[in-house]
């Protein structure tokens, strides 16, 4: 991404002194910062975070695809998952890094073309991450710990149109 930032204009000793030639420097600053501040809120919104905590057993994070209805999406997600009931000492802990491309032809209907685990860390058991395609969604779905209550956080990077 490139970002056109106005060039600070210093005063020179030319300048009379008034309030107009003085405040031009503040002015290209405030330009400046407000142009930063548009690039870096565009970023933002590409990037979304989810949360859950429960039973392993029907711990599911919906990953909405509204905005990607009717084209081709592709996400990178980040998922880190605990198996713990205080969360201060877990044995069983997770790092997931997934490329998920696909599309969504309309209200309702997604289809996961691919998706690639490209890094899995684990300490103790293993969790498999399910990506199922769903209303409007992709589900995100865990097996690989039972009988524990768990927590997930999922980060969201769209990539695309």
């Amino acid at each position: 991404m490139s970002i056109s930032l106005t060039p600070v204009r210093f005063i020179t000793a030319n300048d009379p002194r008034h309030y107009s030639i003085d405040n031009r420097p503040l002015q290209d600053l405030d330009a400046n910062i407000q142009t930063v501040k548009t690039a870096v809120e565009t970023l933002q919104a590409n990037v979304v975070g989810y949360t859950s905590s429960g039973n392993w057993a029907g711990l599911q994070i919906p990953l909405s695809l509204i905005a990607d209805r009717g084209k081709p999406f592709s996400y990178f997600l980040k998922i880190w998952a605990v198996k713990d009931s205080t969360y201060t000492s877990f044995t069983d802990s997770t790092l997931i890094q997934i490329n998920v491309l696909g599309y969504s032809t309309g209200a309702g209907i997604v289809t996961i073309q691919n998706s690639a685990i490209i890094g899995n860390t684990s300490t103790g058991s293993a969790v498999t991450v399910i990506l199922t395609g769903a209303a409007d969604a992709i589900n995100i779905t865990f097996s690989g710990y039972t009988g524990a209550s768990g927590y997930v956080s999922v980060k969201a990077e769209r990539f695309g149109l």
